[in-house]
């Protein structure tokens, strides 16, 4: 299930290489629909006593709906520094301004998507709120 035909099909991503070099821009819809290779940001948000928001993500994902996730985040905007995906998707999801710290890049690929990403890890204290239809009820839980 896509969130909104509409605007997901006009939402432009960079396709890039392993390494992550854009190669070139397709609309988000060609992007899921070929599987191609692209930059996402995932934000890790722990509190003070070091536990770990958990959440489900809107069964109108187009992407792993309904599934429970353990970071904020999404597909980099064409020319967008990994920080400001980064902080861009941590408030447009969460509600959440923080120092961002980065973790690790990584690279995934599944039958479903293909990207190469930065994780990034918060700490907030403060209440978050789920902006739907992107996430469902976030919940905490302590990490290790």
């Amino acid at each position: 299930m896509i969130e909104d035909p509409s605007s997901v099909a006009v939402e432009l991503v960079e396709v890039v290489d392993e390494a992550g070099t854009p190669i070139r821009t397709v609309s988000r819809a060609e992007m899921r629909l070929n599987r191609l290779r692209h930059r996402a940001v995932f934000v890790v948000v722990t509190n003070s006593a070091n536990e770990l928001l958990v959440h489900q993500r809107s069964d109108l994902k187009d992407l792993w709906p309904g599934r429970w996730d353990i970071a904020a985040g999404g597909v980099c905007a064409p020319g967008e520094t990994w920080e400001h995906a980064a902080a861009r998707e941590l408030k447009e999801e969460l509600g959440i301004t923080a120092h961002l710290q980065p973790l690790a890049d990584v690279k995934y690929s599944d039958d479903e998507v293909s990207l190469c990403g930065r994780v990034f890890r918060v700490q907030h204290d403060g209440p978050c709120r789920a902006f739907p239809p992107s996430r469902q009820a976030p919940r905490s839980s302590r990490s290790r």
